[in-house]
């Protein structure tokens, strides 16, 4: 994947977010959700930032990858001192499927860090998002949707 096309990827998902933010923000709001496919280079990591999300919003999440990835939830603060996070929100780590549900504490910015540092190989990451104000959402779908060309991503 070049750069540009990374870059794009991440910009696109930050829009999907802001705006599954902004659904949950809204009272009475629907669920909102968010999918897409990253690669993380070998001994790098890629954070992705969920602006506004309110207090007590219910946040499910499930995350697929070609190997071990770590995965966190952080707010802003501990964002700023990653990899020493104080109290991140949510941490865990996965060899090829991980699905937590989690109630955001605070109004303000997360960031959900996908973490192939320790990785001596690049890795496929998938993940889904479904948020909504108030009550657990359902979990998200058991398979994640295929790639935007239409095709399945094997991973």
């Amino acid at each position: 994947m070049s750069r540009l096309r990374g870059r794009e990827a991440v910009k696109r998902l930050s829009i999907l977010l802001l705006w599954a933010a902004t659904l949950c923000a809204m009272p009475g709001a629907w669920p909102a959700e968010a999918a897409m496919s990253v690669e993380i280079p070998a001994g790098k990591f890629k954070a992705v930032r969920m602006r506004n999300l309110p207090k007590d919003a219910v946040m499910a999440v499930v995350v697929e990858a070609s190997g071990p990835v770590v995965v966190s939830l952080l707010n802003e603060q501990d964002a700023r001192h990653f990899p020493k996070a104080d109290e991140p929100v949510f941490i865990g780590s996965l060899d090829r499927r991980l699905s937590f549900t989690i109630t955001i504490p605070a109004d303000g910015t997360y960031f959900l860090v996908l973490d192939n540092r320790q990785g001596a190989d690049a890795r496929k990451v998938k993940f889904a998002i479904r948020a909504q104000r108030g009550a657990a959402p359902k979990p998200p779908p058991s398979s994640l949707p295929p790639n935007p060309e239409g095709k399945p991503d094997k991973l």
